[in-house]
């Protein structure tokens, strides 16, 4: 089995994308004020990073979500995931932007985070591996991963 692998459209995104980091922030503060609105208290907590692992060997491939959050929650109490609608980013060809709410155990108190990523990325092969935003892995500031899927989408 080979290791994940990182694609090459994320190696050239060392430094700190100031463009994103204001779109980002400005999002998830629209997205917290709605919830307000409609009586939701979500908690926005800190992203410290954002990947995508890519799996090729898995069949068929697939792309897992990766976000590093400055908090010390376990996250495997997270119950539910939900996301909403992509957006284009329009800064940067193939990115979409989406908000990600986390349930845990009480409903009224979801973890708001904010998610920019790459639709597709080239598998091994060349071949195209669409982004479907089911696979997921969250990593606390204590470096513990929680692993989450996905299993259907419903619009509402």
């Amino acid at each position: 089995m080979t290791e994940p692998t990182v694609p090459e459209e994320f190696e050239e995104m060392d430094e700190v994308d100031e463009v994103a980091k204001a779109y980002i922030l400005s999002q998830r503060a629209c997205e917290a004020d709605r919830l307000r609105s409609a009586g939701v208290k979500p908690l926005e907590l800190p992203v410290k990073n954002y990947g995508i692992v890519r799996h090729d060997d898995h069949q068929p491939p697939m792309i897992i979500n990766r976000i590093e959050i400055d908090t010390g929650f376990d996250l495997n109490r997270i119950r539910q995931i939900l996301v909403s609608e992509p957006v284009k980013y329009s800064h940067r060809s193939g990115f979409h932007y989406v908000n990600l709410l986390l349930i845990t155990e009480n409903p009224m108190i979801p973890i708001l985070l904010p998610y920019l990523y790459t639709e597709a990325v080239k598998a091994t092969d060349a071949k195209q591996i669409k982004n479907d935003l089911r696979e997921w892995v969250f990593i606390n500031s204590k470096g513990l991963r929680a692993r989450h899927s996905v299993q259907e989408y419903h619009c509402i």
